[in-house]
């Protein structure tokens, strides 16, 4: 019981079962009382001189951590490779939001085959990874990779390791300290960001077929997300067709592949109800009383595919599975393939249409599907000031943003062309106010 009160006690010697070996072959060993496990003595052993063995008795044994009021890990607890902790953390692991896109990403860096995380620390023993080879990764990762790519698996191993370190298997976190890579300069973003204009958008709209036009056009009139506009369900177009209700979104669980609904938007100003242009609701009506038609006809053939209340069926259809890599079905048409109980996947549409879509409105390759919500909020934030636009609350109301800051930080775009040299000469336009006469020189 005094050993209690005086902490563990450790020792050196020689290894008994080298003793009998040439002095070069020798090991010796610390004997030591593990605090953790009743003091029951164990034994490091492997160290070449007992110089080392004492060091490590004077640094690193239960009885220096004590002396010095430290806390101690058994050095064999961290025996277990990284993969085998991550896989652990990730059966524990529940998103604070509740979104299941939030343990599928994770899901995807620990368990995918082609991950940056598993290929690299999978194999490794997860005590023996350093500060100095995290930060060596990382730089390499951010080299190779964007921020974003690098950031997002930074932060998933980082779950890891601080899992280990709470659960005692390891004592430090190598990942403290460790700079992580920012975001690019918004401003930089902006120079680089090319914006469709509103010609361009309704070439987009015009060469989208059907019945998919109402996709483009409605991610150009609202600001939407694409998973926003995937989840689109029956019940959230008012009757008149002129108000959307944002309740919910799409999105793909990476461990089983399928397409799953999630009460959970982005954020909690993601909630919100989106009035329509008379233009768009009339867009909406027809293509809503179109796809009703066709939906009867389909369901007639399958008529186990019905749900019990045809309000939970999805505004934009999807298309039936085809084999990955197959750019085309060998028979029949996209329409021919409709399946008017599951909705339209946002990868599938860009892979099939959005490259021929920009080439036909002549975009660069670098405008993407979203960018339309850059189109809709820039185009909003510039009618401000005018009659009948918003106000910068109201844009930010419609956009689903927490601030107003969001919505002018990121999706106010400053147009190159425009002539900013008068932006002040209304306030000298004034009754009896002149421009000054240029003096000669």
């Amino acid at each position: 019981m005094a050993r209690r009160k005086t902490g563990p006690r450790a020792w050196i010697r020689e290894s008994y079962r080298t003793k009998n070996l040439p002095s070069s072959k020798r090991r010796w060993e610390v004997l030591y009382e593990d605090p953790h496990q009743a003091f029951k003595k164990r034994t490091k052993g492997g160290f070449r001189t007992k110089g080392d063995a004492e060091r490590w008795r004077d640094e690193e044994s239960p009885a220096a951590k004590h002396s010095q009021r430290l806390a101690w890990v058994d050095p064999a607890r961290g025996d277990a490779t990284f993969q085998t902790v991550a896989e652990e953390w990730l059966g524990t692991y529940t998103s604070a939001s509740g979104k299941k896109a939030g343990y599928s990403q994770h899901a995807q860096v620990v368990l995918g085959s082609r991950s940056l995380v598993r290929t690299h620390w999978g194999h490794r023993r997860i005590g023996d990874i350093t500060h100095r080879e995290v930060t060596a990764w990382l730089k390499e990762t951010t080299a190779t990779r964007s921020p974003s790519t690098a950031r997002k698996n930074f932060y998933t191993f980082r779950r890891v390791i601080r899992y280990a370190v709470q659960n005692g298997l390891i004592l430090r976190d190598p990942t403290v300290g460790v700079a992580v890579p920012g975001q690019r300069d918004l401003s930089t973003q902006q120079a680089e960001r090319v914006i469709p204009t509103v010609e361009q958008v309704h070439l987009l709209i015009a060469n989208t077929p059907e019945p998919w036009g109402i996709y483009v056009r409605l991610a150009a009139a609202t600001g939407m997300r694409p998973e926003e506009l995937c989840a689109l369900q029956l019940r959230d177009v008012s009757a008149a067709c002129d108000q959307i209700l944002v309740r919910r979104v799409l999105v793909k669980d990476r461990t089983t592949g399928e397409s799953i609904y999630e009460d959970v938007p982005k954020t909690r100003r993601s909630r919100r109800t989106i009035d329509l242009d008379d233009f768009t609701a009339d867009a909406l009506r027809v293509h809503l009383t179109t796809q009703q038609a066709r939906a009867a006809r389909w369901f007639a053939a399958h008529p186990d595919r019905l749900p019990a209340d045809p309000s939970l069926l999805p505004v934009v259809p999807g298309v039936g599975e085809f084999k990955r890599g197959a750019k085309q079905r060998k028979t029949g048409t996209d329409v021919d393939w409709l399946v008017f109980n599951r909705p339209l996947r946002h990868g599938w549409f860009t892979m099939r249409y959005w490259s021929s879509l920009r080439t036909s409105a002549s975009l660069p390759t670098s405008v993407r599907f979203y960018d339309l919500r850059h189109f809709h909020a820039s185009w909003l934030v510039e009618q401000i000031g005018r009659p009948g636009a918003l106000s910068i609350v109201e844009i930010a109301e419609r956009l689903g943003h927490a601030s107003t800051k969001m919505t002018l930080d990121r999706y106010s775009h400053s147009q190159p062309d425009r002539d900013k040299r008068n932006a002040t000469a209304a306030m000298w336009a004034a009754p009896n106010v002149t421009r000054l006469p240029v003096s000669a020189s």
